[in-house]
């Protein structure tokens, strides 16, 4: 697998490199200065690349899953202030007895400071990501971060919206959470898999200047959101 930068100007990559290890990348999180990009490279983890030069994007270093653990590094959320990743692990839990992950995937918090290095130093779960036990039919995983300050805005499919505080980072705590009503998809109730009447929350996004929250559920669709916990 490889990762590269286009230069959308003309028809020619800007740069590339290639790590024969890794499996394929899923996402892209770029800090706020655009030297760095963080990319979501599903089971070796997020990878954190130097892009100061853009024809010669650098490998820093990368998160590691343990052996118990199953992966799937899909999405993060970068907080330039404080040098912290936010990362979703798309993982659903297997109830056949041949569990790999810990349930289902959850949100991780890593220190950046050191790029070359980075440390996990907090983690935050829902009751009903743990898998046994979860209340209902539903996929109870993580699938989108969003940081405002020092809240983490969580789309976690049939956990539906969550917010985190994390302003202590090796403590996350959730503030605030909504879960639209389970329902059924209105063009084809088992498209791609969807479990049916249950409520799929897949992106949340946040609109700083009015403060609404935006989730999508692909089974309901677009809910529109003002936090009244504050």
């Amino acid at each position: 697998s490889d990762w590269g930068i286009q230069d959308i100007g003309g028809p020619f990559g800007a740069g590339q490199g290639c790590d024969p290890d890794t499996n394929y990348g899923h996402g892209a999180e770029p800090s706020d200065d655009g030297k760095l990009v963080f990319l979501s490279y599903w089971d070796s983890g997020f990878i954190a690349l130097d892009v100061s030069d853009p024809t010669n994007p650098l490998a820093l270093g990368r998160t590691q899953y343990e052996a118990d653990e199953d992966g799937d590094a899909h999405s993060s959320s970068y907080d330039d202030a404080r040098q912290l990743l936010f990362t979703a692990d798309e993982d659903f839990c297997k109830l056949s007895g041949r569990d790999i992950e810990r349930g289902y995937g959850y949100l991780r918090v890593f220190d950046y400071s050191d790029p070359s290095t980075p440390t996990q130093i907090g983690e935050y779960r829902t009751p009903n990501s743990f898998g046994i036990g979860a209340q209902g039919s539903g996929d109870y995983v993580i699938h989108n971060p969003f940081v405002v300050g020092t809240d983490v805005y969580l789309s976690w499919y049939s956990d539906g919206v969550r917010v985190v505080d994390t302003t202590d980072p090796t403590a996350p705590r959730e503030v605030a959470f909504f879960v639209p009503p389970a329902a059924q998809n209105p063009v084809k109730p088992s498209a791609r898999g969807i479990l049916s009447n249950t409520t799929q929350v897949w992106g949340v996004y946040v609109d700083e200047a009015t403060g609404l929250v935006y989730a999508s559920d692909m089974n309901s669709g677009l809910w529109i959101l003002r936090r009244t916990d504050r």
